[in-house]
């Protein structure tokens, strides 16, 4: 009886934990606040840029059913940060005006699939900008005129598909 009580405790707190994200502002609330597990599910747009540079856990957005489209005309759609952050992807997004999706410094961002895509024309930044990082790319497809630039830190491809374009 006591085993059952722990496992019912045990799994009513992973469930605060996971977030269903649907909107740019269930993704922001999600971001800023306690939700370590994202899932991804519906398609929608970002307009506004979501900044938080305090992340101290491992957050993962995942879902790669549907497609976050970044909207944000000025930065990237996602600036992200944390001395002992560690972001974890396996999910669909697609930069529209060219801005960039993702400028991270945390400790590790792990790209373990998905679609990362940005615009075919000759875009001034790049779908990830990183510094001070490791990143881990095991798998994904990314499509884009730029697609990463890291200023120090690691490095380690595994797998993946990367695409550049411009026109």
């Amino acid at each position: 009886m006591k085993s059952l009580a722990v496992f019912v405790a045990f799994a009513l707190l992973c469930s605060f934990v996971r977030a269903q994200v649907t909107s740019e502002d269930t993704l922001r609330t999600s971001i800023n606040g306690g939700a370590s597990s994202l899932q991804v599910a519906a398609n929608f747009s970002v307009s506004n840029q979501i900044s938080q540079l305090n992340i101290s856990v491992t957050k993962t957005i995942s879902g790669n059913e549907y497609t976050i489209t970044s909207e944000v005309t000025s930065g990237p759609m996602l600036v992200l940060g944390g001395s002992s952050f560690i972001l974890q992807l396996d999910v669909n997004l697609n930069d529209s005006t060219g801005q960039g999706l993702i400028n991270f410094s945390g400790r590790q961002m792990t790209i373990t699939g998905g679609f990362y895509s940005g615009p075919s024309f000759s875009s001034a930044n790049y779908l990830f900008t990183m510094s001070n990082t490791a990143i881990i790319i095991d798998s994904g497809t990314f499509t884009a005129s730029k697609i990463l630039n890291m200023s120090s830190g690691r490095l380690n491809l595994t797998g993946g598909l990367f695409t550049g374009s411009s026109q």
